[in-house]
């Protein structure tokens, strides 16, 4: 056989892994594996559908904020029907009425692009 020796089969590599080694009672290490990212459980059997799994329910930046909101109505049908100059103002950072905060859920307060 020419060119390289085949190498066994490696074991899983992902990346976000966190390994932690804790002392038993019996003196024994044994090594907890959590998802980086979310902090949950990772089962080392089920490696990867754990991982998988921890992966979907990680948020994605800016889920459930009211830029968010924006985002989607700047994308809607609605607002490719609005004329021109209606298109052209400004939005990139919103000046909300003080009356209108407390209607605001606390996550979405902390919007950066928020102004309050």
């Amino acid at each position: 056989m020419r060119g390289r020796p085949r190498l066994p089969n490696k074991p899983l590599k992902l990346k976000g892994i966190h390994r932690v080694k804790k002392r038993q009672a019996d003196g024994s290490i044994k090594v907890y594996l959590y998802h980086r990212a979310t902090g949950l459980p990772l089962d080392e059997a089920r490696l990867a559908e754990t991982y998988a799994d921890a992966e979907r329910k990680m948020r994605t930046k800016g889920e459930g904020t009211f830029l968010q909101l924006i985002r989607h109505f700047d994308q809607s049908a609605y607002f490719d029907g609005l004329s021109d100059e209606s298109r052209k103002q400004p939005r990139g950072s919103l000046q909300i009425p003080p009356g209108v905060v407390s209607q605001i859920p606390p996550p979405a307060r902390q919007d950066k692009g928020l102004l309050v």
